[in-house]
């Protein structure tokens, strides 16, 4: 059918080059139907766990493993195609390959998981790293019964009878529309110290009572983790949890000292303030410093709560003449931001206006001219 042995050789490649071409079509097909069929299995499953219905976990298990493989066999498509083109051109993979890849994997994924002893857990078994955090952080813990009815004695804040009433009143119609460590158990007991009746207690026990979350790691659920704290975005879970931290706030008021910090024009003494789970205590002396830690501590053990040394720090303003080295809190050398406003020891309200004022003449510079005639 060829004059020559290299006119069959080109016929030869252009028939292959076709067949590629048709096959690697057919295997896109194929691979975006599977990987769309994967992920609406998963998010039928995911509407039913949301649901709060029954769940084969076995076929849970089964349709996250399938979608693993596509996914991970575009990543290896990804791989390869970057090993080539280096080959091809003699360069190392382009920042555009990267970005593409990026996008492809998503910005959220993670490569591996730290585990408690050091090691990295990677694929799938990211998922049972990150199940175990959140069993342990919502754990149920211990709490010393002597300091939890220390701190329940603190609560002096009460309903009215009529108020009381009212919050055990039928739930109209119009009316049915995170913090974590909050032990449920706690909380109803300073519900009831405050004189909420029975009925809306129960209430609150039914709301959270078997309340589960899962952890998604690059888009996969791991198993039920039992959540005992209250839910974050919930109307309710902020005047929760200030009820719950009031026995706090009134231990730190009732605290002695002579030395106190007062406002300049009242002089009404300050002592702490608190918005949500944000808490910020004024004292005066290294002493007073140290009775806080140790209410702090107090707290933990009658409540279960912990302190987050991480985000917790000392500013120390004025003429401080004790020690300085934090009683046991990290000490802010710049400025101590609360609430969106950054507080420095000296100057704090020139020091913020002048940033925003920065910050308003670098946009008005940046923005374009206006003619008005």
């Amino acid at each position: 059918m060829y004059t020559s042995v290299v006119e069959w050789w080109e016929a030869a490649k252009s028939r292959f080059a076709t067949f590629c071409r048709r096959y690697a079509v057919t295997a896109r097909r194929q691979d975006r139907a599977g990987v769309a069929r994967g992920m609406a299995s998963l998010s039928y499953l995911h509407g039913r766990l949301n649901r709060g219905e029954h769940v084969d976990w076995a076929l849970y298990e089964g349709a996250k493993e399938r979608l693993r493989g596509l996914l991970e066999a575009r990543a290896k498509v990804l791989a390869f195609q970057s090993r080539l083109k280096e080959l091809e051109e003699g360069e190392k993979p382009s920042a555009y390959f990267f970005q593409a890849a990026r996008a492809r994997r998503g910005a959220s994924a993670f490569e591996g998981l730290k585990r408690p002893d050091g090691t990295v857990a990677e694929g799938s078994a990211m998922l049972a790293v990150a199940e175990a955090y959140y069993a342990e952080l919502f754990s149920r813990r211990a709490c010393d019964l002597v300091a939890e009815a220390a701190l329940l004695d603190c609560v002096s804040a009460r309903l009215e009878s009529e108020e009381a009433q009212s919050m055990e009143a039928d739930v109209a119609l119009e009316e049915e529309k995170a913090f974590d460590r909050v032990q449920h158990g706690f909380l109803h007991g300073v519900l009831k110290r405050m004189g909420f009746g029975p009925r809306f207690i129960g209430w609150v026990r039914t709301l959270y009572a078997g309340v589960y979350s899962c952890v998604r790691v690059n888009g996969f659920l791991s198993g039920p983790v039992e959540q005992l704290g209250v839910w974050q975005g919930c109307p309710l879970s902020p005047l929760l949890y200030v009820l719950f931290i009031e026995p706090f706030a009134e231990l730190v008021r009732r605290g002695p000292g002579r030395r106190r910090v007062r406002l300049p024009a009242s002089g009404e003494v300050l002592k702490v303030q608190q918005y949500a789970d944000d808490t910020t205590l004024f004292v005066s002396s290294a002493r007073s410093l140290a009775r806080i830690r140790a209410l702090t501590d107090l707290f933990g053990a009658g409540t279960g709560s912990k302190v987050n040394l991480a985000k917790s720090s000392v500013l120390y303003c004025g003429s401080w003449r004790d020690d300085r080295s934090g009683g046991g809190f990290s000490v802010c050398t710049g400025g101590l931001k609360i609430l969106g406003v950054r507080f420095f020891a000296r100057e704090s309200a020139a020091l913020n206006w002048e940033a925003r004022l920065n910050l308003v003449r670098t946009r008005l510079a940046s923005g374009p001219a206006v003619s008005c005639h």
